[in-house]
């Protein structure tokens, strides 16, 4: 973000990550359609410490990084692709349920319009590799993608409802006493392969 300008934001450490978090608040958003050169309107946006920054189209390349990871240099495919990926790895008379019950979660997934651009990736990705074109069956494909308002924060909220739900179950537990014991090999209790 920000490539080939001076950015007054760019800091190492704790303060610098945390002004570069509030520019993504701030400023960032995802690209109708995926098309960066359309996005050229300059805004003007308040970051924590500073003010009057104005950003145009770098403001959508760290997410559309995520759809295009070639952007900044990463070999794979986008979170689109991954997920159709994954979907269509599984058995395939789970797939129509795994796409009706996609809930997004953590921080990168709060871009304004992620949701909407990953469920137009998706049914455009259903859409060439699965109908092979046809249209007329894609009034048919079912997807729901939950964007809950806390999602920031669901991991934590899951692993706290998980432990506390497992509080009382020793065999979810590791101890200090069996790490000092076991060392590593502990994890073995919990089916965690250590080589």
């Amino acid at each position: 973000m920000f490539k080939g300008q001076r950015c007054p934001l760019v800091a190492r450490g704790v303060p610098g990550s945390r002004r570069c978090a509030g520019v993504r608040r701030a400023a960032c958003g995802t690209v109708s359609g995926g098309i960066l050169a359309l996005a050229v309107q300059r805004v003007r946006f308040n970051a924590p410490g500073r003010q009057g920054h104005q950003g145009g189209g770098e403001r959508f390349e760290a997410p559309e990084a995520l759809f295009q990871p070639h952007l900044i240099n990463v070999e794979g495919v986008g979170v689109a692709e991954l997920l159709f990926n994954t979907i269509h790895a599984a058995d395939i008379d789970t797939r129509a349920e795994f796409y009706k019950h996609i809930v997004l979660s953590g921080g990168s997934t709060m871009y304004p319009g992620l949701p909407s651009r990953l469920e137009r990736e998706l049914k455009q990705l259903y859409l060439e590799r699965v109908l092979k074109g046809d249209v007329d069956k894609l009034s048919k494909f079912k997807i729901r993608i939950e964007d809950p308002p806390r999602r920031k924060h669901m991991v934590f909220l899951g692993g706290a409802v998980l432990a506390d739900i497992m509080k009382d179950k020793d065999n979810f537990w590791l101890t200090r006493q069996e790490y000092e014991e076991k060392g590593m090999r502990v994890l073995e209790k919990l089916g965690v392969t250590v080589r």
